[in-house]
């Protein structure tokens, strides 16, 4: 990992390169009360669906409801950009 930046050395900054992800599953922003994450938690729609809670109020990766690309059309995708010289540079 590289340096953080100036200000951030406290927060759960990614440094790769020229790459710099901010990634944190803590809430930080005033907004973001007990009361809040408990409404969210309740509303019956997110109940339906947890995977979608924990996806969008903790910030977790999950498996989602539906594919937004399928992986054939993925792969299609990739073995033309590769034909065309183009590759992934990030792992």
């Amino acid at each position: 990992m590289g340096v953080h930046p100036k200000g951030l050395e406290d927060l759960p900054v990614y440094v790769e390169g020229s790459l710099c992800v901010y990634w944190d599953r803590e809430c930080r922003y005033p907004w973001q009360t007990e009361a809040k994450l408990n409404d969210a938690r309740n509303d019956p729609v997110l109940r339906l669906y947890p995977e979608e809670f924990r996806r969008l109020w903790e910030n977790s990766w999950t498996t989602g409801l539906d594919s937004f690309l399928e992986m054939g059309m993925i792969d299609l995708i990739m073995e033309e950009a590769e034909g065309l010289g183009l590759v992934n540079e990030f792992p």
